[in-house]
């Protein structure tokens, strides 16, 4: 964490250097051009225990390149390692290729929480798109997921938008489960476990129906506890 805090002060990014120090989870270097050097540092705080960074930008921009692909490929060996709790992740406009975009999905392969990933604007294809909708059959946790501007066809986008939409109805059918569970316990200490898995699964889908009508039932339920 260290490092990565002061190779952003040394940027001139201090807003994120200081949000870094009080302990924020969303990492925003959207348009920054930090390169491969400072996707290196994220890498390594990706790799340990400390890491409590959940959302991370890295969107280069309409052409601007952010961490180039050399970058990327660092960071998909750090996801690789399953330690992060990464749920928000954005990659766009870096120029990576389909290697790179592999990698990624490679990485998250085993991972079950990354909710959203944006992959716009970066050379992708559409023979490595194929691959893609099959990789997001294996992990069920990804419902939001950016290629545009990938020279992807459609009918392969359907297969993609297919997969996404069996994950977003897992996490509904998980979310309502959850939340029947959490309500119906009496120990305080089960209640409260089954209550946050129920929260984590409704951030997958943040507009569905539980969302709107059952958050505030829950917090309604705490505060009787």
């Amino acid at each position: 964490m260290k490092e990565l805090i002061e190779f952003l002060e040394k940027k001139e990014l201090k807003e994120q250097a200081d949000s870094l120090k009080n302990g924020a989870t969303k990492l925003n270097l959207n348009y920054k051009s930090i390169g491969v050097e400072g996707a290196e540092f994220i890498a390594k705080l990706l790799e340990t225990d400390e890491c409590s960074i959940t959302d991370l930008r890295l969107n280069g921009k309409y052409g601007w390149i952010n961490v180039r692909a050399g970058g990327v490929e660092l960071i998909a060996r750090a996801l690789k390692l399953n330690k992060h709790s990464i749920t928000h992740l954005d990659l766009g406009n870096n120029n990576i290729g389909a290697a790179e975009a592999e990698l990624i999905f490679e990485a998250l392969k085993s991972s079950n929480s990354v909710v959203e990933l944006k992959l716009n604007n970066n050379n992708i294809g559409n023979i490595r798109a194929k691959y893609i909708a099959k990789l997001i059959e294996s992990n069920s946790s990804i419902t939001y997921l950016d290629l545009g501007d990938n020279d992807i066809e459609e009918q392969v986008m359907v297969e993609i938008e297919n997969c996404l939409g069996i994950n977003k109805v897992k996490a509904i059918k998980e979310a309502e489960k959850l939340y029947k569970d959490g309500l119906a316990l009496d120990n305080q200490e089960k209640y409260s476990e089954a209550i946050e898995k129920y929260k984590a699964a409704i951030k997958k889908d943040n507009d569905n129906f539980l969302y709107k009508e059952n958050l505030e039932k829950v917090q309604i339920k705490e505060q009787e506890q």
